[in-house]
Parts: structure tokens; sequence; C-alpha cells
């Protein structure tokens, strides 16, 4: 390893970083924009020549054009991310999951799963630092992998690539669509034939990639070819012979898009060779992961439910496809450059009330207004539960799913979801 190496950004993976770096006999320096997180380190970053820095660390979330990126670049110096730190000094068999929507209910359903008979666990974005399991003995480590991670990818290579979907997302992060789908399709770069790709065949962009490594897919309608489909309510795994694996009807989750999640886990299952008593009794018992289209309660007849993964329009769109109508959606949020026409129009039937919040709130009003549907603007989340509890009537479903990040109002979706949380537990049955 370099002598001299640069930790970007001291957040929650910077800090698993360096934990792990000092153990090496290396020079560590610091950097991050917020002053409170350098506090209690000695070396903090002052110039690539006077501290000799000879590789760079930086957090999934900066991005490519951070002005201390630009410098390294005209450096010469290698910038990588955990990921890549993570597969240079562990032996550990990865598996890792990539998607615009679905990578964290993937994830969580693999580290399921494969816990049934291995040693697994699930890091990365799904709120485990992926270099924190390092020293774990572990069989497999589920990584998911943000396009932020895969970036910068130059020697990462899982031995089981996922990739849910691809649609446009982050372009204020990526510059435009195509860098994104580049960055998304790193996952792949450097497999070989020896190594396993999960694809979901019903992606446009997916469906036609080349790919070195051994190639599954999974859809719902049976694409002909190897991996996971339903066939009358039964999900079937197709190799060499086709098997029964799972009855849909036991399924705790919601959605079609759970269900192609779902798809993609089994084939990572039966590439590992999971037995299906295992495979079924891991499926049966997953109810899904927080904020992911989570219900939280029914209040006078009316069931709310917490969607505030739903970061971009096409995760939103697959949340309200859960629902037949009698929405009430919560939306609005970080500006993205998002274009929210897809969403409304397919929603536009099932809408009882669009309530706005956030930078995003005019955005969407404006493509609403387009294709005549009302919406109601907030401030804030507390108004629009409120605006909710007045609005409905029991049998509705109210539906946080803001279709947009969560920066402009909150430090993380997680932080948002949980806020919608302690307000619907806080709301009172009409006496």
């Amino acid at each position: 390893m370099k002598k001299n190496i640069l930790i970007l950004g001291m957040g929650i993976s910077g800090k698993a970083i360096y934990n792990e770096l000092k153990k090496s006999d290396v020079n560590i320096f610091v950097y991050d924009d917020n002053q409170e997180n350098l506090k209690g380190y000695r070396k903090v970053f002052e110039s690539f020549e006077k501290d000799k820095i000879e590789l760079v660390i930086k957090s999934p979330g900066i991005k490519p054009t951070n002005e201390i990126l630009n410098l390294a670049r005209n450096n010469g110096i290698e910038i990588i991310t955990d990921v890549e730190l993570f597969y240079n000094i562990s032996d550990k068999d990865i598996i890792a999951v990539t998607g615009t929507n679905g990578k964290t209910t993937t994830t969580s359903l693999i580290s399921s799963i494969l816990s049934q008979v291995y040693n697994a666990k699930a890091v990365g974005n799904i709120g485990v630092g992926v270099v924190d399991v390092v020293d774990e003995e572990l069989d497999f480590v589920v990584i998911e992998a943000s396009s932020f991670q895969l970036n910068d990818v130059k020697y990462f290579r899982p031995k089981i690539s996922v990739i849910t979907n691809i649609t446009p997302d982050h372009l204020d992060w990526h510059g435009n669509f195509e860098n994104y789908r580049d960055a998304k399709l790193n996952i792949l770069k450097n497999q070989t034939e020896e190594d396993f790709a999960v694809l979901n065949y019903t992606d446009e962009i997916l469906s036609k990639v080349s790919s070195k490594s051994k190639t599954y897919y999974f859809s719902i309608e049976d694409s002909g070819l190897k991996g996971a489909f339903v066939r009358e309510g039964i999900i079937y795994f197709r190799d060499k012979a086709e098997e029964a694996v799972f009855d849909t009807k036991d399924l705790k989750l919601l959605g079609d898009h759970n269900l192609e999640n779902v798809l993609a886990a089994v084939c990572v299952a039966k590439i590992v060779k999971v037995k299906h008593e295992s495979i079924k009794k891991a499926l049966s018992e997953f109810g899904g992961v927080e904020h992911r289209l989570e219900f939280v309660k029914e209040v006078n007849g009316v069931k709310y439910f917490n969607d505030s993964k739903g970061t971009n329009p096409a995760s939103t769109i697959k949340a309200v496809g859960s629902f037949e109508d009698n929405l009430l959606l919560i939306a609005g949020g970080y500006q993205k450059n998002a274009d929210y026409t897809e969403l409304l129009e397919i929603a536009k039937d099932k809408l009882k009330a669009l309530i706005l919040l956030g930078e995003t709130k005019y955005d969407i009003k404006n493509t609403a207004d387009k294709l005549g549907i009302e919406s109601i603007i907030v401030n804030n989340l507390e108004e629009a539960l409120n605006v909710a509890k007045d609005t409905s009537v029991r049998g509705d479903n109210v539906l946080l799913s803001p279709a947009c990040a969560s920066w402009d109002m909150y430090s993380s979706y997680e932080e948002r979801g949980k806020h919608f949380k302690e307000l619907v537990m806080n709301l009172n049955e009409k006496i």
C-alpha cells in the first residue's frame, strides 16, 4: 500500500477507512469541508506537495468536480472509494448490488437468504460501512453499491454482480445520464468468466449489456434465458433444468417491483447453491426494509405508508403502482433536475390528493398543472400530514414517496422517514 494517503470526507465511511488504515504503517491525512469532522485528527491535509500524497480515498458522495479531486488528477494521483479499498485488502467473497431502485431491498433479501446457511452480512449504502467488516469472519459480504462508489472503480471485482435497473438519477452529480449509466455498469467492469452477473431482463439497457461473466436474468415474465421468473404465481429458476422455488402468495412484500427484487435474490441464492427450504424460509419471513413502502399505522381507517427511500421519480412510480386508487401522495424535496411527467401521468387516475413540499414543490406543481392535476403546497411534513388527515376518509392510503432526495430539509432519507413515522404515530383516532 502507498505510504501517504489522503482520506477526503470524514463522515461514516471516512472514519471507517481511517480506523482500518491506522492498523498499517502508513501516513494518514484527512480533509473535510466541515471543520467539526476534523476535530481529534492530527494530520489535516494542507497540499499535495507538502504532504506528498500518493493516494486519495474519497467518500462516495463527493462530486467528481471537487477542487481537491481535480488537483489530484492533475498531479496523476490515484483516486479510489471504500469499495475499492475493501477489495484490495479483503479476501472475502463479494456480492455487489447496484441499480437506480430496489438495491436496498435486494441487498437485504440476499443477505437474509444467505444467512440461513452462511455467514453473510449486508454493508455499504445500507448503513454499515464496507470497510467496517474487514476483520469479521464472513463467507459473503453483500455490498449495496451506489453510482458514487462505482464511479471510480479500477480493480473492484465482485464474485456476483446484481443490477436491478438503470433509469435517470443523480444527474446533478454525474453531469448526464450517460455518465450515470456507465458508473452503474462499472460493477461488471473487471468480472471474468469465473464470475456471475444477475441482470434485469426487462430493463432496456441491461437486456443488451455484454458481460464476460456468466449471466443470469430475472423478470416477472419468462425471458426464456437462464435465471428467475414467475409462472402462474410460482417463482421458477432455470439453469440446466427448471425448478419451482416459491409461491408468490406467501410473500409479505407489496408490488411487482418488490417481486423483481425477490427474483434477483433467488438468482443469487441458487448460484451459491442455497437449498429451497432455506430460500422459502427467508422469503416467507422477510417483511421489507425500513423507509421502503413501509406500512406505518392505520388511523380512522386510513393507512399510512413510509416510502422515504423513494428519492427519484422512477422509484415513486413503483411505489404508486402498488396502489389501485384512493391515494394521497406526499412528494417533493431536494432538486436533482428530474422530470416528473411520467410519474404524474401514471399516478393521475389514482390520486385523491397531491401534497407537495420542499425545493421541488413548484416544479412538480407546474407539471401537475399541465396534466390537469390539482395539488396542495405545504411548507413541511407536519403540514403535509395535517392536510392528509383532514382530506382522507376511511379506505384511503397516504403515501410519503417524495420522488426527490431529502437534503433540502433533512440530512438523509432515513431522518425524513423517521420524522414521518413519528408524526403518523402521534395522529389520534377521531372519537
